[in-house]
């Protein structure tokens, strides 16, 4: 019974890890986690799992769907950037000057 706790509680640890790793990969590197997810999807169809081929397609369309709003929350366009406070940030050239 002790020796169940220990091995759930290291698991639980082991995820624990593993959730903080993709929360921080979200936050600093959202296209990376969106890379891994898929691959990681594709490679699970790849093993085995069972799906026909419009099905694996379907699920990697919904998922770069949904990470891909995940990924723009988290990058500046850069066609008009704007700071926190909706203020345009001015683009320098290689010299230092405004455009």
């Amino acid at each position: 019974m002790a020796q169940e706790q220990l091995v759930a509680s290291q698991a639980a640890g082991t995820w624990s890890r593993v959730g903080g790793w993709l929360y921080e990969l979200a936050k600093t590197e959202p296209v990376h986690l969106q890379g891994f997810v898929q691959t990681v999807l594709a490679l699970v169809v790849a093993m085995g799992f069972q799906l026909t081929t419009n099905q694996t397609g379907a699920m990697l369309a919904v998922s770069a769907s949904l990470l891909s709003l995940l990924t723009r929350q988290q990058v500046t366009p850069t066609a008009r950037p704007r700071d926190r406070d909706g203020n345009r940030l001015a683009h320098r050239s290689a010299e230092g000057e405004r455009r």
